[in-house]
């Protein structure tokens, strides 16, 4: 169903063997780990997991499929605050997709909690995910600026999106190493 809802959308999904990947770690027996999917941890290697944080289910249904296909661990809240509490508990990092606008506790919100925070900001790489076209608060730009946070457009372009989920996988396995 997704992949009909992407080609009405006029987009595919790159596939992992279709095209180069984006992002590649040597494993410990010699062989290539491709597409962003998997970093390098105290524990030796693991698959990066991707936290879905949006309201509509639609959309994190769709998130889940074309990256779990991309090979990530995918996650959802359907919220700010349960957002906030799973990052709280985690002890794995994990790429954060956010959307903007929830009702009750927003990403704009979450990226504020996170920023007093030292090690929520080195354990996650976050990326913000919005339909709206509206002029952000300095606040939020400030902070969007200061932690590097990226912005994905909806409708999202897929291999723009898969690009910016690699490197964020990236970002939290340099960070992991040091």
């Amino acid at each position: 169903m997704w992949m009909q809802a992407l080609a009405v959308l006029g987009q595919s999904v790159p596939s992992c063997r279709q095209s180069q990947p984006t992002f590649s770690k040597m494993s410990r027996s010699g062989t290539f780990l491709e597409c962003g999917r998997t970093t390098t941890g105290a524990g030796g290697i693991f698959v990066t997991q991707v936290l879905i944080v949006d309201d509509d289910a639609a959309i994190r249904e769709t998130l889940r499929f074309i990256l779990e296909d991309s090979g990530y661990t995918v996650l959802e809240e359907r919220d700010g605050l349960g957002a906030l509490q799973r990052l709280r508990r985690s002890e794995k990092p994990m790429v954060v997709l956010l959307d903007l606008m929830m009702p009750g506790f927003s990403g704009a919100g979450v990226l504020k909690e996170i920023s007093g925070d030292a090690r929520l900001e080195k354990r996650f790489a976050f990326v913000l995910v919005t339909a709206s076209n509206q002029v952000f608060p300095r606040s939020l730009t400030g902070l969007l600026a200061t932690h590097s946070i990226p912005i994905i457009s909806k409708p999202w372009d897929m291999e723009h999106l898969l690009k910016t989920v690699a490197a964020g996988a990236k970002q939290i396995s340099s960070e992991e190493a040091r």
